[in-house]
């Protein structure tokens, strides 16, 4: 599989059709970071630990949202990420950075070999039930009354759905 392999399948899991906009309009808002998060919060990753510096649920979170913010290749999606406010990269839950404390949001190369760590299918899946969950609380990444960063935000994110988390692919 490849990064457009990997891309298409988060942007059909979304509903994001390849002439329209995109699903999130401008800055995105924390709490839709921190909800996309829960998706991946129990991705197993079967990466070799060496030179790890990402959690996997970090960067699919990372490079869904910036699916959903326009991106439609990796340097984009990785330029989209850098320019994010801490709050939001804080909620996706990228690494510190040990230099600077700031959070960093991953590469360009480090999301350019994630295709390669995921079941295309188990994301599409997870995400699917995230957007119909998201959408049904009336959250769909646009500004608006009960939207994010209306002041209006209506009821909490539903929290990920039981089970969610077998995006690793398999192992060797």
């Amino acid at each position: 599989m490849s990064s457009l392999s990997l891309i298409r399948g988060i942007r059909f899991a979304l509903g994001c059709r390849d002439d329209g906009p995109p699903l999130v309009d401008g800055p995105p808002p924390a709490e839709l970071a921190a909800s996309l998060a829960g998706v991946f919060a129990g991705a197993r990753d079967r990466r070799g630990a060496r030179g790890l510096r990402h959690q996997l649920p970090s960067l699919l979170a990372t490079f869904t949202l910036a699916v959903a913010c326009g991106a439609a290749r990796i340097a984009p999606a990785a330029s989209m990420a850098a320019g994010w406010d801490q709050q939001v990269l804080e909620a996706l839950g990228c690494r510190r950075s040990p230099a600077t404390g700031l959070f960093e949001a991953p590469s360009a190369s480090t999301l350019g070999r994630l295709h390669k760590a995921v079941d295309v299918v188990a994301l599409q899946a997870d995400l699917v039930a995230w957007a119909v969950r998201w959408a049904l609380a009336g959250r769909d990444g646009a500004a608006g009354p009960g939207r994010p960063g209306t002041g209006d935000e209506g009821p909490p994110a539903p929290a990920p759905a039981a089970g969610a988390g077998g995006h690793a692919a398999p192992g060797p």
